[in-house]
């Protein structure tokens, strides 16, 4: 959780109502009919911009002193508010590296659907993040072999073989590892649930 403090300017008088908008934040304004209304209103506005910022990976901008805040002449200030906010994940400068072409295809999706290129990095991010990554899905394969009734389940990240299924029907303890081939032109398959009719007999574990 992060504080920040932002300097609202405020204009308009006790007749006609308030508003306030943060020099620092172009697009943050807010009003209300009275400078009381007016505080809370600024906070709220505040945090809701700040939050926008930090979901499209917008960094803050370092806030501007309250003395040195220069207003155009075409406004009528008639007061300054420090507004402070609570925010639970400001966002922090990176360093990445990343293809330049591939970065210019990130810019362009980006674009096309309105957002900054750190929100939309940041988006898929979250997407994969989100998701449940199933073990056995996306490490094990189950991959045919040249023996009758064999198939090797192959560990993708280790780049092993970790066991060996053969069918219920068919004997094969005596068969050695080293004897295993790959069946050529054979698909892989994902590995969820040990198939049906078939044994692990390998001198490995499964993996669990």
């Amino acid at each position: 959780m992060s504080t920040v403090i932002y300097v609202a300017v405020v204009e308009g008088d006790q007749d006609s109502g308030y508003s306030a908008y943060f020099p620092d934040l172009p697009g943050c304004v807010t009003g209300a009919e009275s400078m009381v209304e007016l505080a809370g209103a600024a906070r709220e506005a505040l945090k809701i911009h700040l939050q926008g910022m930090a979901e499209d990976g917008e960094l803050f901008p370092d806030p501007t002193a309250l003395e040195t805040i220069k207003v155009p002449k075409e406004i009528k200030e008639v007061g300054r508010l420090l507004v402070d906010v609570d925010i639970e994940d400001a966002p922090v400068r990176v360093n990445i590296s990343i293809g330049a072409q591939f970065l210019k295809r990130v810019d362009v999706a980006a674009e096309a659907r309105g957002m900054t290129r750190s929100g939309y990095l940041i988006e898929g991010a979250r997407q994969m993040m989100a998701e449940k990554p199933n073990r056995f899905d996306t490490q094990y394969m189950i991959v045919p072999c040249d023996n009758s009734g064999l198939s090797v389940i192959w560990d993708r990240q280790s780049e092993q073989v970790v066991d060996v299924l053969s069918a219920a029907s068919t004997d094969h303890s005596s068969t050695d590892l080293c004897q295993v081939h790959w069946k050529k032109g054979a698909s892989p398959t994902p590995l969820d649930t040990l198939p049906t009719g078939y044994k692990s007999w390998a001198r490995h574990p499964r993996p669990r």
